[in-house]
């Protein structure tokens, strides 16, 4: 479990919100296209961790049951999609899995992206 929600917090999270803040800060930052570069090729090294980690079909990262490391995941992603930047139409067991996560009720409740 922990090392699932390492994974999305520092392979997904942190890549994806530096890559926003390197090219269009929501916080006026100045832009740094050497980091969002660098940032871009080391993004998709975690999400293929995480790619094939759901490719057994499991519903939730760790298994049948939501998790932090689920949590984590779809806050980096919700940041993504704030940013503007768009997955891999080859991770298709992530976008299934986002599909389903954004689908439950609780996550209905609070997402608007």
């Amino acid at each position: 479990m922990r090392e699932l929600e390492r994974i999305a917090d520092q392979g997904v999270l942190i890549p994806l919100g530096g890559i926003i803040h390197a090219t269009r800060s929501p916080l006026g930052w100045p832009p740094n296209p050497g980091l969002a570069e660098y940032l871009g090729k080391i993004l998709p090294t975690a999400l293929q961790v995480i790619e094939a980690r759901l490719s057994d079909g499991r519903p939730f990262l760790a298994g049948d049951d939501v998790s932090v490391a689920d949590c984590t995941l779809a806050a980096a992603l919700q940041f993504g999609r704030f940013g503007r930047i768009a997955l891999d139409p080859a991770l298709i067991h992530l976008k299934r899995w986002d599909q389903a996560f954004r689908d439950r009720p609780a996550a209905r409740a609070v997402l608007s992206l």
